[in-house]
């Protein structure tokens, strides 16, 4: 039937972009743009199967740096090659004050596609200047009707940045509690620190 070939590809693509993931995306894509063309094939058999009636997987990608400067040369592409691939959602999770203000503004520019996470990974709590904290909680308060924010994230604890360790504890706390009230999920990096988080 049309639904379990379709499926087949689905997944045969879903494990060479898995298997494909520790290169960069823009050069990923730079090599997947020659299969485009067979891909919109795809597209034509998923409308097919819509028309009739048949069911089809769909796919929210809950984890994706969009906001990452290695990506914005490609993002057109990579929103392309998702929507094809039947990527119904994608949550562009933030490292820091830039990459949260680029996230929202990929959600104003990919509505209804793309969605955000507002926070400060614990990677980037080593170069934090003091004031971007409380800029960050900030924007995170004035977003609260803006359905695209629908987490807080990326935050956590990172063990191997330990030279950081209180001020990683003192924003993990600052964005935690700024998740709850907002009433907000949170997208938690935990490396190491597993236990500690929970």
């Amino acid at each position: 039937m049309l639904l379990d070939e379709l499926e087949k590809t689905i997944n045969v693509q879903c494990e060479v972009r898995l298997s494909k993931q520790l290169r960069t995306g823009c050069e990923y894509l730079e090599e997947e743009l020659e299969c485009i063309m067979e891909r919109e094939g795809m597209n034509a058999a998923v409308d097919q199967a819509r028309m009739n009636g048949e069911m089809f997987p769909r796919f929210v990608d809950a984890h994706v740096h969009l906001s990452d400067k290695e990506y914005a040369g490609c993002i057109d592409e990579i929103i392309q090659e998702a929507r094809m691939a039947n990527v119904v959602a994608l949550v562009s999770n933030s490292v820091d004050m830039e990459t949260s203000i680029k996230s929202l503004e990929l959600a104003e520019k990919y509505a209804g596609l793309v969605y955000v996470a507002v926070g400060i990974q614990p990677a980037s709590v080593e170069h934090l200047a003091e004031e971007e904290l409380e800029r960050t909680l900030n924007l995170i308060s004035m977003q609260k009707t803006n359905k695209a924010l629908v987490a807080i994230g990326e935050i956590g604890l990172d063990s191997n940045h330990m030279s950081s360790w209180n001020d990683q504890l003192r924003v993990f706390d600052e964005m935690l509690h700024c998740a709850e009230r907002m009433r907000l999920p949170v997208i938690v990096h935990s490396r190491g620190t597993a236990e500690l988080v929970i």
